[in-house]
């Protein structure tokens, strides 16, 4: 699913194989989890660069970690998605973790027993928030959290190798959707 190109991953139209996953094999009877953020309502704009807070409840009592993934559909520009863009993915988030705070750092995630999958770049640090910056429109990010009857292998890194082993170990979830754009950003 992912190329490389000049040291940046993208993925070319992937979007319609994920929400299909989420769609038709999740099924929104899963989408359980109440997820929520004090610095933007969902379908509303971010008002942060930095990682945004994020609260969960909600999740079902067999659940053993939770995958956080934020991702970005609508690259280049929304009437034009050739690309997507995964600005954060983090794996074996204890099962007793509901909330990460405003502009938490990586070794902040990394005590709290966090993993982490690749970034979108390669000089991008694992672990590391990418902020919004969309070259052309307003951009859906959709935050989404995943409550799993297991942990992440350590060794899977890449968004699809983990969304094939956790195919059958979603219990719930739940997603919130911001929006950015750059130019509106930088007038207000």
């Amino acid at each position: 699913m992912g190329k490389t190109f000049s040291k940046t991953k993208l993925t070319l139209l992937p979007f319609r194989r994920e929400f299909k996953w989420i769609e038709q094999e999740l099924g929104l009877s899963k989408r359980t989890i109440h997820l929520w953020s004090d610095e933007f309502d969902d379908g509303k704009t971010l008002t942060t660069r930095d990682s945004p807070s994020l609260y969960w409840d909600n999740v079902p009592d067999a659940t053993e970690s939770f995958l956080l993934m934020v991702t970005d559909y609508d690259a280049p520009g929304p009437h034009f998605r050739i690309l997507t863009i995964d600005h954060w993915i983090l794996t074996n988030i204890g099962k007793d973790i509901h909330q990460l705070e405003h502009a938490i750092s990586i070794e902040e995630m990394s005590a709290m027993g966090i993993s982490f999958g690749d970034g979108f770049r390669e000089e991008i640090k694992p672990g590391m928030y990418l902020p919004p910056r969309p070259i052309f429109g307003t951009h859906k990010y959709y935050f989404r959290i995943f409550a799993l009857d297991c942990s992440i292998p350590l060794n899977l890194v890449e968004k699809e190798d983990i969304l094939k082993y956790i195919d059958h170990h979603v219990l719930s979830y739940g997603e919130i959707v911001g929006t950015y754009n750059l130019k509106l950003a930088e007038v207000q």
